[in-house]
């Protein structure tokens, strides 16, 4: 994000400024790592894009106006260790 939007201005979501200007609110942040989240789960890397964005939360912090908050609740792709077979032998199948 830092090199995505370097030397930006940081303004609250709505605020209204010109285009071309070089600012980013929480709303684009979020946008942004969303579509990173996507990037990432075409990879195999994690998986439930819609609710990592249910549960992200990007907003400004109340203390510090130059700062962004971010909570990120990736999910990982798992990884296959137990292959579980129930094998019910038959004498002979009916018809």
């Amino acid at each position: 994000i830092t090199s995505k939007y370097p030397r930006h201005k940081l303004a609250s979501d709505g605020t209204r400024f010109g285009a071309g200007q070089a600012v980013v609110t929480p709303s684009i942040i979020r946008g942004e790592i969303i579509s990173l989240y996507k990037q990432l789960e075409d990879k195999a890397i994690v998986e439930n894009t819609a609710l990592f964005a249910k549960y992200l939360i990007v907003e400004r912090n109340k203390d510090d106006p130059n700062r962004v908050d971010v909570l990120l609740p990736p999910d990982l792709v798992n990884q296959l260790r137990i292959f579980a077979v129930l094998a019910q032998f038959r004498l002979q199948f009916n018809e």
